[in-house]
Protein backbone atom coordinates (compact mmCIF):
# COMPACT_ATOMS: atom_id res chain seq x y z
CA UNK A 1 0.00 0.00 0.00
CA UNK A 2 1.10 3.48 -0.51
CA UNK A 3 1.28 6.41 1.68
CA UNK A 4 -1.57 9.16 1.07
CA UNK A 5 -0.64 12.66 2.87
CA UNK A 6 -2.86 15.51 2.71
CA UNK A 7 -0.93 19.00 2.79
CA UNK A 8 -0.70 19.95 6.49
CA UNK A 9 0.42 15.95 7.46
CA UNK A 10 3.18 16.83 4.48
CA UNK A 11 4.10 20.53 6.02
CA UNK A 12 4.54 18.26 9.01
CA UNK A 13 6.50 16.22 8.42
CA UNK A 14 8.72 18.68 6.56
CA UNK A 15 8.85 20.79 9.77
CA UNK A 16 9.62 17.57 11.74
CA UNK A 17 12.54 16.96 9.82
CA UNK A 18 14.27 20.25 9.67
CA UNK A 19 13.61 21.62 13.36
CA UNK A 20 13.14 18.32 14.93
CA UNK A 21 16.05 16.37 13.69
CA UNK A 22 18.27 19.18 12.25
CA UNK A 23 18.20 18.36 8.33
CA UNK A 24 18.29 21.90 6.83
CA UNK A 25 15.28 23.20 4.42
CA UNK A 26 17.60 24.05 1.61
CA UNK A 27 19.05 20.68 1.71
CA UNK A 28 15.07 19.29 1.02
CA UNK A 29 14.62 21.78 -1.61
CA UNK A 30 17.83 20.56 -2.96
CA UNK A 31 16.63 17.48 -2.93
CA UNK A 32 13.44 17.96 -4.55
CA UNK A 33 14.54 20.33 -7.28
CA UNK A 34 17.45 17.93 -7.91
CA UNK A 35 15.32 14.54 -8.91
CA UNK A 36 12.60 16.67 -10.54
CA UNK A 37 15.49 18.15 -12.55
CA UNK A 38 16.83 14.48 -13.68
CA UNK A 39 13.10 13.04 -14.19
CA UNK A 40 12.38 16.04 -16.85
CA UNK A 41 16.15 15.67 -18.43
CA UNK A 42 15.11 12.03 -18.85
CA UNK A 43 11.55 13.23 -19.98
CA UNK A 44 13.29 15.65 -23.13
CA UNK A 45 16.93 15.45 -23.04
CA UNK A 46 18.12 18.66 -24.30
CA UNK A 47 14.93 20.86 -24.50
CA UNK A 48 14.68 23.90 -24.61
CA UNK A 49 12.62 24.98 -20.89
CA UNK A 50 10.69 27.50 -19.81
CA UNK A 51 10.76 27.54 -15.64
CA UNK A 52 7.85 29.54 -14.07
CA UNK A 53 8.51 29.86 -10.28
CA UNK A 54 6.24 31.79 -7.76
CA UNK A 55 6.93 33.05 -4.36
CA UNK A 56 6.79 30.30 -2.15
CA UNK A 57 9.02 27.40 -1.54
CA UNK A 58 7.72 25.51 -4.67
CA UNK A 59 9.31 28.67 -6.42
CA UNK A 60 12.03 27.56 -4.79
CA UNK A 61 12.30 24.12 -5.97
CA UNK A 62 11.81 25.28 -9.57
CA UNK A 63 14.96 27.52 -9.30
CA UNK A 64 16.81 24.19 -8.08
CA UNK A 65 15.41 22.50 -11.39
CA UNK A 66 16.68 25.60 -13.55
CA UNK A 67 19.90 25.61 -12.31
CA UNK A 68 20.58 21.79 -12.90
CA UNK A 69 18.97 21.74 -16.83
CA UNK A 70 21.52 24.31 -17.40
CA UNK A 71 24.10 22.59 -15.60
CA UNK A 72 23.21 19.38 -18.12
CA UNK A 73 23.39 21.29 -20.80
CA UNK A 74 19.51 22.35 -21.15
CA UNK A 75 18.54 26.26 -22.77
CA UNK A 76 16.66 27.31 -19.87
CA UNK A 77 14.84 30.73 -18.80
CA UNK A 78 13.10 31.83 -15.86
CA UNK A 79 10.09 33.72 -14.66
CA UNK A 80 9.68 34.84 -11.20
CA UNK A 81 7.07 38.01 -11.21
CA UNK A 82 7.31 38.27 -7.29
CA UNK A 83 10.13 38.19 -4.83
CA UNK A 84 10.90 35.24 -2.66
CA UNK A 85 9.29 35.07 0.42
CA UNK A 86 10.80 32.21 1.96
CA UNK A 87 14.66 31.99 3.26
CA UNK A 88 15.54 28.89 1.36
CA UNK A 89 13.61 30.43 -2.01
CA UNK A 90 15.56 33.57 -1.76
CA UNK A 91 18.89 31.82 -1.43
CA UNK A 92 18.60 29.69 -4.52
CA UNK A 93 17.27 32.61 -6.94
CA UNK A 94 20.18 34.60 -5.78
CA UNK A 95 22.38 31.21 -6.37
CA UNK A 96 20.85 31.01 -10.14
CA UNK A 97 21.43 34.83 -10.34
CA UNK A 98 25.16 33.88 -9.82
CA UNK A 99 25.49 31.83 -12.21
CA UNK A 100 23.83 34.04 -14.94
CA UNK A 101 20.22 32.79 -15.14
CA UNK A 102 18.40 35.79 -13.70
CA UNK A 103 14.68 35.42 -13.99
CA UNK A 104 13.50 37.76 -17.19
CA UNK A 105 10.24 38.48 -18.69
CA UNK A 106 7.28 35.99 -19.21
CA UNK A 107 7.44 35.89 -23.04
CA UNK A 108 11.14 35.46 -23.13
CA UNK A 109 10.48 32.48 -20.82
CA UNK A 110 7.81 30.88 -23.05
CA UNK A 111 9.57 31.83 -26.53
CA UNK A 112 10.06 28.36 -28.46
CA UNK A 113 10.06 26.57 -25.15
CA UNK A 114 9.89 22.91 -25.56
CA UNK A 115 9.21 22.07 -22.04
CA UNK A 116 7.47 24.41 -19.42
CA UNK A 117 7.53 23.95 -15.55
CA UNK A 118 5.20 25.27 -13.87
CA UNK A 119 6.60 25.86 -9.70
CA UNK A 120 3.61 28.62 -9.48
CA UNK A 121 1.57 27.07 -6.15
CA UNK A 122 2.52 24.44 -4.47
CA UNK A 123 0.71 22.28 -1.61
CA UNK A 124 -0.46 25.86 0.16
CA UNK A 125 -2.28 27.09 -2.28
CA UNK A 126 -5.90 27.87 -0.82
CA UNK A 127 -7.95 29.47 -3.54
CA UNK A 128 -8.35 30.13 -7.27
CA UNK A 129 -4.81 32.01 -8.98
CA UNK A 130 -4.85 35.35 -9.21
CA UNK A 131 -3.39 38.52 -10.82
CA UNK A 132 0.51 37.51 -11.77
CA UNK A 133 0.04 34.13 -11.15
CA UNK A 134 -3.46 33.57 -12.77
CA UNK A 135 -1.30 35.43 -15.88
CA UNK A 136 1.14 32.85 -15.51
CA UNK A 137 -1.61 29.58 -15.35
CA UNK A 138 -2.92 31.33 -18.47
CA UNK A 139 -0.06 31.08 -19.99
CA UNK A 140 1.48 28.15 -19.59
CA UNK A 141 -2.13 26.46 -20.98
CA UNK A 142 -1.36 28.60 -23.96
CA UNK A 143 2.04 26.72 -24.23
CA UNK A 144 0.82 23.80 -23.97
CA UNK A 145 -2.04 23.82 -26.79
CA UNK A 146 1.02 25.17 -29.28
CA UNK A 147 2.68 21.72 -28.20
CA UNK A 148 5.04 22.36 -25.29
CA UNK A 149 5.23 19.78 -22.74
CA UNK A 150 3.70 20.46 -19.21
CA UNK A 151 5.45 19.25 -16.58
CA UNK A 152 4.24 20.32 -12.73
CA UNK A 153 6.36 20.69 -9.47
CA UNK A 154 4.63 18.44 -6.60
CA UNK A 155 1.37 19.59 -8.09
CA UNK A 156 -0.73 21.35 -10.75
CA UNK A 157 -1.42 25.12 -9.84
CA UNK A 158 -4.80 25.93 -9.23
CA UNK A 159 -5.63 22.24 -7.83
CA UNK A 160 -6.28 21.92 -4.36
CA UNK A 161 -3.90 19.01 -2.99
CA UNK A 162 -6.42 17.55 -0.36
CA UNK A 163 -9.71 17.62 -2.79
CA UNK A 164 -8.51 17.44 -6.54
CA UNK A 165 -10.91 20.57 -7.15
CA UNK A 166 -9.85 23.07 -9.45
CA UNK A 167 -10.12 26.28 -7.12
CA UNK A 168 -10.33 28.60 -10.01
CA UNK A 169 -12.32 26.64 -12.43
CA UNK A 170 -10.56 24.93 -15.47
CA UNK A 171 -9.23 27.80 -17.13
CA UNK A 172 -7.26 28.40 -13.53
CA UNK A 173 -5.55 25.55 -13.60
CA UNK A 174 -2.87 23.73 -15.16
CA UNK A 175 -2.90 20.76 -17.14
CA UNK A 176 0.30 19.01 -17.03
CA UNK A 177 1.30 16.31 -18.84
CA UNK A 178 3.77 15.32 -15.76
CA UNK A 179 3.60 16.05 -12.00
CA UNK A 180 6.30 15.11 -10.29
CA UNK A 181 5.04 15.50 -6.88
CA UNK A 182 7.44 15.90 -3.66
CA UNK A 183 7.15 13.06 -0.94
CA UNK A 184 4.00 11.75 -0.80
CA UNK A 185 0.83 11.12 -3.35
CA UNK A 186 -1.63 13.34 -2.75
CA UNK A 187 -5.29 13.27 -1.98
CA UNK A 188 -5.83 15.85 -5.29
CA UNK A 189 -4.03 13.72 -7.29
CA UNK A 190 -6.16 11.07 -7.29
CA UNK A 191 -9.89 12.23 -6.89
CA UNK A 192 -10.69 13.61 -10.29
CA UNK A 193 -10.17 16.65 -11.82
CA UNK A 194 -7.46 17.14 -10.45
CA UNK A 195 -5.97 13.67 -11.37
CA UNK A 196 -6.79 14.46 -15.10
CA UNK A 197 -5.04 17.43 -14.62
CA UNK A 198 -1.67 15.86 -13.13
CA UNK A 199 -1.16 13.32 -15.66
CA UNK A 200 1.04 11.35 -15.38
CA UNK A 201 2.42 11.12 -11.74
CA UNK A 202 5.98 10.28 -10.07
CA UNK A 203 6.50 10.61 -6.22
CA UNK A 204 10.17 12.09 -5.33
CA UNK A 205 11.40 10.07 -1.93
CA UNK A 206 12.48 13.03 0.26
CA UNK A 207 13.26 10.65 3.56
CA UNK A 208 10.16 12.60 5.11
CA UNK A 209 9.40 9.06 6.78
CA UNK A 210 12.43 10.02 8.93
CA UNK A 211 9.58 11.73 10.73
CA UNK A 212 8.05 8.75 11.84
CA UNK A 213 11.19 8.14 14.04
CA UNK A 214 10.94 11.08 16.29
CA UNK A 215 10.38 10.46 20.25
CA UNK A 216 9.23 11.92 22.84
CA UNK A 217 7.04 14.66 23.74
CA UNK A 218 7.18 15.75 19.40
CA UNK A 219 5.87 12.72 18.74
CA UNK A 220 2.63 13.24 17.06
CA UNK A 221 0.03 11.19 14.92
CA UNK A 222 0.89 13.35 11.87
CA UNK A 223 4.16 12.20 12.00
CA UNK A 224 3.62 8.30 12.45
CA UNK A 225 0.71 7.35 9.80
CA UNK A 226 -0.43 8.69 6.68
CA UNK A 227 -3.84 10.00 5.95
CA UNK A 228 -5.16 6.97 3.88
CA UNK A 229 -3.57 4.21 1.67
CA UNK A 230 -4.00 3.69 -2.09
CA UNK A 231 -4.01 -0.12 -2.87
CA UNK A 232 -2.16 -1.01 -5.85
CA UNK A 233 -2.48 -4.47 -7.70
CA UNK A 234 -0.21 -6.67 -5.71
CA UNK A 235 -1.78 -5.75 -2.53
CA UNK A 236 -5.35 -6.79 -3.99
CA UNK A 237 -3.50 -9.71 -5.26
CA UNK A 238 -2.20 -10.73 -1.64
CA UNK A 239 -6.25 -10.94 -0.42
CA UNK A 240 -7.80 -12.94 -3.39
CA UNK A 241 -7.03 -16.56 -3.24
CA UNK A 242 -8.41 -19.08 -6.41
CA UNK A 243 -10.58 -21.40 -5.41
CA UNK A 244 -9.15 -24.71 -4.69
CA UNK A 245 -10.86 -28.21 -5.86
CA UNK A 246 -12.24 -28.98 -2.44
CA UNK A 247 -13.47 -25.02 -1.91
CA UNK A 248 -17.13 -25.59 -0.90
CA UNK A 249 -19.05 -22.23 -1.29
CA UNK A 250 -19.03 -21.53 2.37
CA UNK A 251 -15.55 -21.34 2.07
CA UNK A 252 -15.24 -18.21 0.03
CA UNK A 253 -16.96 -15.73 1.89
CA UNK A 254 -20.37 -14.80 2.34
CA UNK A 255 -21.18 -11.23 1.31
CA UNK A 256 -24.02 -9.23 2.04
CA UNK A 257 -25.27 -6.31 -0.50
CA UNK A 258 -27.47 -3.53 0.69
CA UNK A 259 -28.31 -1.94 -2.39
CA UNK A 260 -31.72 -1.50 -4.77
CA UNK A 261 -32.66 -1.58 -8.47
CA UNK A 262 -30.73 -2.55 -11.10
CA UNK A 263 -27.77 -1.51 -9.04
CA UNK A 264 -28.52 -3.95 -6.69
CA UNK A 265 -28.11 -6.85 -9.43
CA UNK A 266 -25.00 -5.86 -10.75
CA UNK A 267 -23.39 -5.20 -7.23
CA UNK A 268 -24.57 -9.10 -6.35
CA UNK A 269 -23.49 -10.29 -9.79
CA UNK A 270 -19.89 -8.24 -8.92
CA UNK A 271 -19.68 -10.05 -5.90
CA UNK A 272 -19.72 -13.53 -7.12
CA UNK A 273 -17.14 -12.31 -9.70
CA UNK A 274 -14.41 -11.33 -7.27
CA UNK A 275 -14.98 -14.75 -6.16
CA UNK A 276 -17.28 -14.71 -3.51
CA UNK A 277 -19.23 -18.68 -3.14
CA UNK A 278 -22.43 -16.97 -1.26
CA UNK A 279 -24.10 -13.58 -1.89
CA UNK A 280 -27.35 -12.50 0.26
CA UNK A 281 -29.21 -9.44 -1.25
CA UNK A 282 -30.81 -7.60 1.63
CA UNK A 283 -33.58 -5.50 -0.15
CA UNK A 284 -37.69 -4.94 1.33
CA UNK A 285 -39.47 -7.89 0.38
CA UNK A 286 -41.91 -5.76 -2.05
CA UNK A 287 -38.97 -4.61 -4.36
CA UNK A 288 -38.44 -8.46 -5.09
CA UNK A 289 -40.13 -8.86 -8.17
CA UNK A 290 -38.53 -5.61 -9.72
CA UNK A 291 -34.96 -7.69 -9.20
CA UNK A 292 -34.60 -8.46 -12.96
CA UNK A 293 -31.62 -10.30 -14.49
CA UNK A 294 -30.69 -11.38 -10.66
CA UNK A 295 -28.57 -14.60 -10.61
CA UNK A 296 -30.82 -17.20 -9.34
CA UNK A 297 -27.82 -17.95 -6.39
CA UNK A 298 -27.98 -14.79 -4.84
CA UNK A 299 -30.61 -15.23 -1.30
CA UNK A 300 -32.96 -12.57 -0.83
CA UNK A 301 -33.79 -11.29 2.98
CA UNK A 302 -34.85 -7.96 4.29
CA UNK A 303 -32.57 -5.45 5.47
CA UNK A 304 -32.63 -5.77 8.79
CA UNK A 305 -31.70 -9.60 8.72
CA UNK A 306 -27.90 -8.64 8.29
CA UNK A 307 -25.98 -11.09 10.59
CA UNK A 308 -22.37 -10.52 10.82
CA UNK A 309 -22.50 -14.00 12.51
CA UNK A 310 -23.17 -15.09 8.75
CA UNK A 311 -22.04 -12.50 6.48
CA UNK A 312 -18.18 -11.41 6.23
CA UNK A 313 -18.64 -8.43 4.62
CA UNK A 314 -21.39 -6.03 3.12
CA UNK A 315 -21.52 -4.09 0.03
CA UNK A 316 -23.90 -0.50 0.78
CA UNK A 317 -24.83 1.99 -1.39
CA UNK A 318 -25.86 1.10 -4.96
CA UNK A 319 -29.05 2.49 -5.59
CA UNK A 320 -30.36 2.73 -2.39
CA UNK A 321 -31.27 6.13 -2.14
CA UNK A 322 -30.01 9.41 -0.48
CA UNK A 323 -32.85 9.30 2.22
CA UNK A 324 -31.56 6.26 4.15
CA UNK A 325 -29.24 8.29 6.03
CA UNK A 326 -29.48 6.52 9.45
CA UNK A 327 -29.31 3.52 8.29
CA UNK A 328 -26.15 4.19 5.95
CA UNK A 329 -24.83 6.03 9.46
CA UNK A 330 -25.46 2.96 11.57
CA UNK A 331 -23.89 0.26 9.26
CA UNK A 332 -20.81 2.71 8.79
CA UNK A 333 -20.42 3.47 12.57
CA UNK A 334 -21.04 0.36 14.16
CA UNK A 335 -21.11 -2.57 11.93
CA UNK A 336 -18.94 -5.62 12.88
CA UNK A 337 -17.82 -6.48 9.72
CA UNK A 338 -15.78 -5.08 6.68
CA UNK A 339 -18.15 -2.34 4.75
CA UNK A 340 -17.70 -1.36 1.42
CA UNK A 341 -19.64 2.02 0.70
CA UNK A 342 -20.39 2.87 -2.98
CA UNK A 343 -22.84 5.14 -5.08
CA UNK A 344 -25.66 6.20 -3.06
CA UNK A 345 -23.65 5.52 0.57
CA UNK A 346 -21.00 7.97 -0.63
CA UNK A 347 -23.49 10.86 -1.00
CA UNK A 348 -24.94 10.57 2.03
CA UNK A 349 -21.31 10.06 3.87
CA UNK A 350 -19.80 13.18 2.00
CA UNK A 351 -23.29 15.66 3.18
CA UNK A 352 -22.94 13.91 6.55
CA UNK A 353 -19.80 12.15 7.80
CA UNK A 354 -19.92 10.14 10.71
CA UNK A 355 -16.82 8.32 11.73
CA UNK A 356 -16.34 4.97 10.89
CA UNK A 357 -15.94 1.45 13.35
CA UNK A 358 -12.57 1.55 14.71
CA UNK A 359 -12.24 -2.00 15.03
CA UNK A 360 -13.56 -3.16 11.01
CA UNK A 361 -12.06 -2.34 7.95
CA UNK A 362 -13.61 0.53 5.64
CA UNK A 363 -13.44 1.15 2.00
CA UNK A 364 -14.95 3.63 -0.30
CA UNK A 365 -14.65 2.93 -4.20
CA UNK A 366 -15.69 6.64 -5.83
CA UNK A 367 -15.92 6.54 -9.39
CA UNK A 368 -14.14 10.06 -11.13
CA UNK A 369 -17.63 12.14 -11.27
CA UNK A 370 -17.97 11.02 -7.41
Amino acid sequence: MIPVCRARTVRARDAAVTSELGLPGRVLMELAGHRAAERIHQLAPGARVAVLCGAGNNGGDGFVVARWLQLWGHAVRVWAPRPPTTPDARSNRDLLGRLGLAPGGLADALDGAEVVVDALLGTGQKSAPRGIVAEGVTAVRAAREHGAQVVALDLPTGVCADTGRLLGGASLAVHAHHTITFGYWKPGLLCMPGAHHAGAVEVVDLGLDLAGSIEGPEARPALSEPDALLLTAADAGRWLHPPHDHHAKWDRGHVAVRAGRGAAVLACLGAFAAGAGLVTLLAPRDTWPALHGLDPSVILAEPHQLDPRRHDALVLGPGLGVDRVDEVHAAWASAPLPVLADADALTILAHAPVPAAPDYPRLLTPHSAE
